[in-house]
């Protein structure tokens, strides 16, 4: 399964929070699972490590990322700018925009790890909580 995995999913996971959902944990844990991270998600992380509010460095997360085969970063380029909702705030849009991005690409299934309740409710990309 593909799936694209937002700010508060990936933070959960790393720090084993039990605000994951039980279903996004289960795809987080899938060893044939791709997980693809947003250039916009390595931004928020970084800003809010760097802020202090979360547990993890942004070093210590990064190292997360870069060691795990499994996780892949995804650029934010002018394609996924132009597909993004309208209808969502610009960071959730940008993470909405990157799965169908992912999708059009390798013309495989995406689905999005998000409990985002805006972005559940747009139904622009199929997610799982």
């Amino acid at each position: 399964m593909n799936c694209v995995v937002d700010t508060h999913t990936l933070v959960w996971y790393f720090e084993d929070s039990r605000r994951l959902g039980r279903r996004a944990m289960s795809a987080l844990d899938g060893e044939d699972n791709r997980l693809i991270i947003p250039t916009i998600v390595l931004a928020e992380l970084r800003n809010i490590a760097f802020k202090g509010r979360i547990r993890s460095t942004y070093t210590e997360l990064l190292r997360k990322i870069e060691m795990d085969a499994r996780m892949e970063t995804f650029p934010l380029d002018a394609r996924v700018v132009s597909r993004m909702p309208e209808s969502l705030e610009m960071h959730d849009a940008i993470i909405c925009a990157t799965a169908m991005m992912y999708r059009e690409l390798t013309g495989e299934d995406v689905v999005l790890l998000t409990r985002d309740e805006a972005i559940q409710k747009a139904r622009i990309v199929d997610t799982l909580w």
